[in-house]
C-alpha cells in the first residue's frame, strides 16, 4: 500500500482540471462563436444592404424615432444622415450607438431588447441617465465601457 503525499495526489488530479479547463475554453470558443454569429446578424440589421456602411433609416427605425431624434442623439446634422447613399461621415456618427445596440443586444439576446435598454433603462452610477441620454451628452464611449464591464462580471 502506497502512501501518497500531496504533490501525488495534485498530479493525480491534473488530468481532472485539465480536462475541466479544456471544456471551459471549448465552451468559451463556442459562446464567441454564437455571440460574433449574431454581431454579424444584428450588423447586417444595421447596415445598408450590400454595404459595409451604417444605414441611417435602418438604426432610426430599429430605435423607433425619426432622422431628426437621431441626428440630435449622434451631433449631427439631419443633411448628413439623409445623404444617399451614406456617407462616412454618417458612418462615423452613427458607429458608438451601432455599437452600443450590437454589445446589448448580445447581452440581452435581442435587438428589441437592446432598443429598450438603450432608451428607457437609467443606467447605474449616473444619476437615472438612459444610455440614450449619455450618447446624446457625448458619452458614448463611457457606455461601451460600461457594458463591457458588465460583460466581464463587474457588478455595475
Amino acid at each position: 500500500m502506497a502512501i501518497r503525499c500531496g504533490l501525488g495526489a495534485a498530479l493525480e488530479k491534473q488530468p481532472s482540471s485539465y480536462r475541466q479547463a479544456l471544456a471551459l475554453r471549448r465552451a468559451e470558443a463556442y459562446l464567441a462563436h454564437i455571440m460574433s454569429t449574431h454581431a454579424q446578424n444584428y450588423v447586417a440589421d444595421l447596415a445598408e444592404p450590400d454595404s459595409a456602411m451604417l444605414s441611417p433609416q435602418r438604426i432610426a427605425a430599429t430605435l423607433h424615432i425619426g432622422m431628426a431624434e437621431l441626428a440630435a442623439i449622434v451631433g449631427a446634422s439631419r443633411a448628413t444622415l439623409s445623404r444617399r447613399p451614406p456617407t462616412s461621415a454618417a458612418d462615423r456618427a452613427l458607429s458608438p450607438v451601432a455599437r452600443i445596440l450590437i454589445m446589448a443586444a448580445e447581452m440581452g439576446g435581442t435587438l428589441d431588447r437592446a432598443t429598450l435598454w438603450f432608451k428607457h433603462q437609467p443606467l447605474p452610477g449616473w444619476s437615472g441617465k438612459t444610455a440614450r441620454d449619455l450618447v446624446t451628452e457625448g458619452r458614448a464611449q463611457q457606455v461601451l465601457d460600461y457594458l463591457e464591464a458588465t460583460r466581464a462580471g463587474v457588478y455595475a
